[in-house]
């Protein structure tokens, strides 16, 4: 299976709701870790949205 970004469950882009489906909790909990997170997992989910495709893709 590869990663791809959730055109279902998201907020901008999708990567925390295909983190959150890839490890199996709730996308809420990869979203506190981003925002809450120090600086670099801004630059993280920015080259996340980049380089991956969406699912329907």
């Amino acid at each position: 299976m590869k990663f791809r970004r959730s055109s279902s469950d998201h907020v901008i882009a999708g990567v925390c709701g295909a983190i959150g489906q890839r490890l199996g909790i709730d996308p809420l909990w990869v979203r506190l870790v981003f925002v809450f997170g120090s600086g670099a997992f801004f630059w993280v989910y920015l080259a996340l949205w980049a380089l991956t495709p969406l699912d329907n893709e």
